[in-house]
This record gives structure tokens, sequence and C-alpha cells, in this order.
């Protein structure tokens, strides 16, 4: 009887530990997509405020713009390519109109 207990004890032990490891990752994987939800939405409004300043004609602050929100796509470790590639040449085209003056 009292080795049975001790079995069934263990068990337990091994089951709490494996509940435990799995709600630690579970916690990990959505602390991290809250982080790289902000990020995307803070390049966003970012871009926003870019297509603002250029139709106001104020380029140095489109540029800064651009610029930090491909910053925040960076740290959003965004995997999307075509949307960090437009951002880049949007930043570059912007960026380099704005030195030839």
């Amino acid at each position: 009887m009292k080795m049975k207990r001790k079995k069934l004890k263990r068990i337990n032990l091994i089951l709490i530990g494996v509940t435990l490891l799995a709600i630690g990752t579970a916690v990990y994987f959505y602390a991290k997509t809250l982080d790289s939800h902000f990020e995307l939405e803070h390049s966003l409004r970012l871009e926003n405020l870019a297509v603002i300043a250029l139709n106001n004609g104020d380029r140095l602050l489109a540029c800064k713009a651009l610029e930090e929100s491909k910053k925040a796509l960076d740290e959003a470790d965004f995997r999307a390519k075509d949307l960090a590639g437009m951002v880049q040449t949007s930043a570059n085209e912007v960026c380099e109109k704005l030195a030839r003056k």
C-alpha cells in the first residue's frame, strides 16, 4: 500500500512539473507576442505620420518617421519581407530626396 502511494506521489510531482513548464512556456510566448504586436502598431503609426508629413511637404519628418518605422519592424521580428522591403524602399527614397536639397 505504501509503495503504491509513493508511486502515485511521484507521478503527481512529475505531472505538476510538466504542467508548470507548459504554463511557463505559454507565458513566455504570450509576452513575446504582445511585444511584437506593440512594435507593429508603433511601426504603422510612424508610417501614417510619414504620409501626413509628405502631404504637408515636411520631408525631414517623413524621413525620420520612416527610419523609426524600420527600427520598429526589426524589433517586432516581423517576417513579412515585402512589408519590410516597402518601408526600406520608401525610407531610402524620401531620405535621398532630402539629401539632394
